[in-house]
């Protein structure tokens, strides 16, 4: 439980992939402030990836936008996504230093994420 004046904690997960999806999924946003970094805007499902290869699956069946995966379990409460690369991580002062990957970029594509916990689920 959140106590009125009680700070959420800051979750950064970097990834976009079958880790990051299972933290997303079980954490509370009640509880947390929630934001997703990846270069990839999706969500990739590999066990059928073969089938695409061999015609039996369409591509576009085995992915999903993460901002829907997202959405579906916490209705985008308390949760950011950005379609961006880690560049650093700063540990010491509880930061990431990350680079815009969108193909919409603003006039600033370096900007900074401060966070109470870090999950780095980016994959092989």
């Amino acid at each position: 439980p959140t106590f009125p004046n009680e700070k959420k904690k800051k979750v950064v997960i970097l990834g976009s992939g079958w880790s990051a999806v299972s933290v997303i999924n079980h954490l509370n946003p009640g509880q947390f402030d929630i934001t997703v970094v990846s270069p990839r805007n999706y969500f990739l499902f590999t066990p059928i990836l073969p089938s695409v290869t061999v015609g039996t699956v369409e591509s576009r069946s085995i992915v999903e936008p993460i901002r829907k995966l997202i959405y579906k379990s916490h209705k985008g409460k308390n949760v950011q996504f950005f379609e961006a690369e880690c560049k650093e991580v700063d540990a010491k002062n509880k930061s990431v230093w990350c680079r815009d990957e969108s193909g919409i970029q603003g006039s600033v594509s370096d900007f900074k994420i401060d966070y109470d916990i870090l999950v780095v689920a980016v994959g092989a």
